[in-house]
């Protein structure tokens, strides 16, 4: 049996089991919402396609349902697909207007696209960072908000300053959270990102002011 007949093999009985399990033990009705958005939250890892075609159907049967959009929107980004990401999340503010997560990632998901389009455009830069104050604005505590925003500014606008502010503040934020100490690594969460962001900038800093201590020492070394 070929590799990829084996792969497709064991996707086949998983999603079986996965069937059984959704409908036996979890007493979820085949072909219902709950259903299909449980088969996407065990799918994600490892069939994002799958996972998004069963996001689809939830949707479907409850079109105005903002979480859906957002579920899906995730999912959208992990497939590289951030414009319509965006759309998503944008469509769940539409129907959830407090919808602070939803706010910070349709922020998100645009500063991915523009990146990837390498375009800076001052129109939709305005759009998102004015996405992560309406995030805040509905929630103060929204740490996915900062931890957004501090990304756009390292990545987006090579602003660092505003950068270490909001990693700051978005850490404190991951760090108060009664789930983080069941995370069991920080690599769950948004701190492990942002500290691992703000410690390679700590070593960009220290790698040039050492080259320009030996660029002056080797052009003056006596004094």
């Amino acid at each position: 049996m070929h590799e990829i007949d084996q792969i497709d093999k064991e996707k086949t009985e998983y999603f079986e089991a996965l069937h059984n399990a959704l409908t036996e033990q979890f007493g979820l009705k085949a072909g219902s919402e709950e259903y299909y958005m449980g088969a996407a939250g065990f799918k994600t890892n490892l069939d994002p396609e799958s996972a998004l075609d069963d996001v689809n159907k939830a949707i479907d049967l409850s079109p105005n349902n903002a979480s859906y959009h957002l579920i899906k929107g995730k999912l959208l980004i992990k497939l590289g697909r951030c414009l319509e990401a965006a759309e998503e999340f944008h469509q769940a503010t539409k129907l959830e207007a407090h919808f602070a997560l939803a706010w910070a990632y349709y922020g998100f998901a645009l500063t991915l696209d523009m990146r990837n389009d390498q375009e800076l455009e001052i129109l939709n830069v305005g759009t998102i960072l004015m996405s992560y104050a309406t995030a805040l604005q509905y929630n103060p505590k929204c740490a996915e908000a900062y931890h957004f925003r501090a990304i756009t500014y390292y990545g987006l606008l090579n602003d660092i300053p505003r950068f270490i502010k909001n990693a700051n503040k978005a850490i404190k934020i991951y760090k108060m959270s009664k789930d983080y100490d069941s995370l069991g690594s920080e690599e769950n969460s948004g701190v492990y990102e942002l500290t691992q962001m703000k410690t390679g900038l700590k070593l960009q800093y220290n790698i040039r002011y050492l080259f320009s201590w030996l660029l002056s020492f080797l052009c003056d070394p006596i004094g």
